[in-house]
């Protein structure tokens, strides 16, 4: 079977945020090591849906930026990552999110929050190839995201031996659900990714409050 193909604009956000924060020279050397040595920092992705990128070339640079930058630095430009794809999803798709927007202006905060998070996990499930899960708990949404694309290199290291990681690092779906609840709150809850599957769980685990981040002063 041919691999699965993911629109190229999925990884040009991802590339764009470490160009910014981090540099031409740090791209170079991303790429270099995540095997990918047909883009350099003047030949990047298209930021449009051709599938010119595979799901293995993806997880590869996600991987890579890990090593590179390091979890501080990685976490850093995965947020951001995520929270700019929602943000262009929307923007690519006005339609499609204007009619979700007319239907949340007539339902009760968390019936928002479960509707759209459906809308998105609809569009990540297209994307990637894979399935996910979504559950309401009294205080929170619980979404399972099975044969997770954002952990895949470390997965494959699991099944041949090699160390778990020590804590999450899905952190671009944790931005992206972050921003989408903003956008349909109009503030900021917690989001935190509780189990992952480089640490060998069965599948990567994230948690949307429902009640709102309390302000600090």
């Amino acid at each position: 079977m041919e691999e699965q193909r993911i629109p190229a604009r999925v990884l040009r956000i991802l590339v764009d945020q470490v160009k910014e924060l981090m540099g031409e020279r740090a791209l170079r050397l991303l790429f270099a090591q995540a095997g990918l040595p047909r883009y350099d920092e003047s030949h990047l992705p298209p930021m449009d849906n051709s599938p010119t990128v595979t799901l293995s070339e993806y997880s590869r640079v996600l991987y890579a930026i890990r090593k590179v930058f390091g979890e501080k630095g990685a976490r850093a430009l995965m947020l951001k990552g995520g929270r700019t794809a929602f943000e262009e999803l929307r923007r690519e798709n006005p339609t499609r999110y204007a009619v979700v927007g007319a239907a949340l202006k007539v339902l009760p905060e968390s019936k928002r929050i479960q509707l759209a998070l459906q809308r998105l996990l609809e569009e990540a499930q297209s994307f990637y190839g894979n399935s996910y899960e979504l559950t309401e708990q009294a205080d929170a949404f619980i979404v399972d995201i099975h044969d997770c694309p954002y952990c895949a290199v470390e997965q494959r290291q699991i099944a041949v031996g090699k160390a778990l990681v020590e804590q999450p690092i899905c952190h671009i779906p944790v931005g992206a659900y972050s921003s989408l609840v903003q956008w349909v709150s109009g503030k900021a809850h917690r989001v935190e990714e509780i189990d992952c599957m480089a640490m060998g769980a069965p599948t990567c685990r994230i948690r949307i409050e429902k009640k709102l981040v309390e302000p600090t002063d």
